[in-house]
């Protein structure tokens, strides 16, 4: 933390003067005349609780499942200390909180061929079908200034409720976010923002052949992000950005290989 950091003024949370660019923190600080000292202390937290549920079915009648579901919640105080004055007001979502996540795998040997003979056994028979499937919401994100002679300030104001219309223009409404009046920290806590959910279907196919006694080889074609579902990356949560509130980038598309690997 910044244990230099100039302290509240009247009613003001800082001086009003270090919204111009006329003053420095320096001026108004503690100890006068030095920029920001830097202290480490052991005031993190982080808590983080959940509910967990499994399901597994062993291996039988030709399939293998897991399912697993976590609902979690993550509280952290570490996106930033705005007022060193204030810890306790950095405490919020942690940018690790995901609420949900449901996750399932497969494998599944198709029981086509197996009791046949000769090339149909060899080339049709004995493939197994894979599946690693991941259903998330998106994790949380703080905001941040993009604006000019924001004093002390490093968040903005919320003034209303938040919604979601979910578009690449507009993931989060802006309208209730602005910068926080000269001489007051912005407060929006940290944590605020839901990211967009993630959904990843990787699926694989592949066939033992066995060559000789102690010899086989093994062909794989492996598909990741099967469907092509588009994955957003988190949206823009720097008030003052041209880009404020939009999604602008997204995860890897499918893509797929296929190989063979020896075994001796």
């Amino acid at each position: 933390m910044n244990i230099n950091q100039p302290g509240p003024f009247g009613a003001y949370n800082f001086n009003p003067n270090l919204n111009t660019s006329a003053y420095t923190s320096a001026y108004y600080a503690p100890y006068q005349g030095w920029g920001s000292i830097s202290l480490s202390e052991p005031i993190g937290r982080d808590n983080w609780a959940a509910l967990e549920f499994g399901l597994r079915h062993p291996v039988g009648h030709n399939l293998y499942l897991t399912v697993a579901y976590t609902w979690s919640h993550n509280l952290d105080n570490a996106g930033g200390f705005q007022n060193v004055y204030n810890t306790a007001s950095a405490y919020g979502n942690s940018t690790l909180n995901t609420p949900h996540v449901l996750t399932f795998s497969l494998i599944y040997t198709v029981p086509w061929y197996l009791k046949t003979a000769g090339w149909k056994r060899q080339v049709l028979g004995g493939w197994k079908i894979s599946d690693m499937t991941t259903i998330q919401s998106g994790s949380s994100a703080s905001l941040g200034l993009s604006t000019s002679n924001n004093g002390l300030a490093t968040r903005p104001d919320v003034n209303g409720p938040v919604s979601y219309p979910g578009t690449m223009l507009q993931w989060f409404t802006t309208a209730p976010f602005s910068k926080a009046a000269n001489g007051y920290f912005g407060d929006v806590g940290n944590g605020t923002i839901h990211g967009p959910w993630l959904k990843v279907f990787n699926m694989a196919a592949y066939k033992d052949f066995r060559l000789r006694e102690g010899m086989t080889l093994q062909f794989r074609a492996e598909f990741f992000n099967v469907f092509n579902h588009v994955n957003f990356n988190g949206p823009n949560t720097s008030l003052g950005a041209g880009q404020f509130g939009q999604l602008t980038s997204a995860k890897d598309p499918r893509t797929g290989e296929m190989a063979l690997k020896l075994r001796f």
